[in-house]
């Protein structure tokens, strides 16, 4: 598992781990957000996710909206676009 640390650019992260084999593309990449930081990650990616208590700007910049965190965001979006 890559960490990265808080103040280095969602995006710019993405953009590491999309060239990592074998995900190649930022554009297969699913990305989760709930903070203003991640909108250029959620932009950038195949597909945008906002988690339901996201702040407003995020919820503008999303393709989909999921659950809150504490209700299971990430296992949702696997079920419903990876699984």
């Amino acid at each position: 598992m890559l960490s990265f640390p808080s103040a280095r650019p969602h995006l710019s992260c993405a953009r590491y781990l999309s060239e990592q084999p074998p995900v190649q593309l930022v554009r297969s990449v699913v990305a989760i957000g709930d903070a203003p930081n991640d909108i250029d990650m959620l932009q950038a990616a195949g597909l945008g996710v906002a988690v339901e208590n996201a702040h407003p700007d995020v919820l503008a910049a999303e393709d989909y909206i999921a659950p809150e965190c504490d209700r299971g965001a990430v296992a949702h979006t696997i079920r419903k676009f990876l699984w």
